[in-house]
């Protein structure tokens, strides 16, 4: 769910042709032996939001400075503990 809810978000931000995505065998169940590598998260849990969820693209640099997109994901933000979920989306 995490990883269609990032691709789609990327989608609409990027256009269908504005990156080189990563998720597609994901998405559609054919390949999932390697899915932790492109969707995690982080242990810290960031206080209560306004918003009902928080969703963004980033691009992060790998450390031999290769560029990736990430789509940071926070449902149901307005409730105290609920975690940020990272997904890399794919390359510029």
């Amino acid at each position: 769910m995490l990883a269609k809810i990032a691709h789609s978000y990327a989608v609409a931000e990027l256009g269908i042709d504005g990156f080189k995505p990563f998720l597609n065998q994901i998405i559609l169940g054919t390949n999932i032996h390697h899915l932790s590598h492109y969707v995690g998260g982080t242990r810290v849990i960031p206080p209560a939001s306004n918003d009902a969820y928080e969703i963004k693209l980033i691009t992060i640099k790998s450390i031999g400075c290769r560029p990736y997109l990430m789509v940071i994901i926070r449902l149901l933000a307005d409730v105290q503990g609920m975690p940020e979920y990272w997904v890399v989306v794919g390359e510029p």
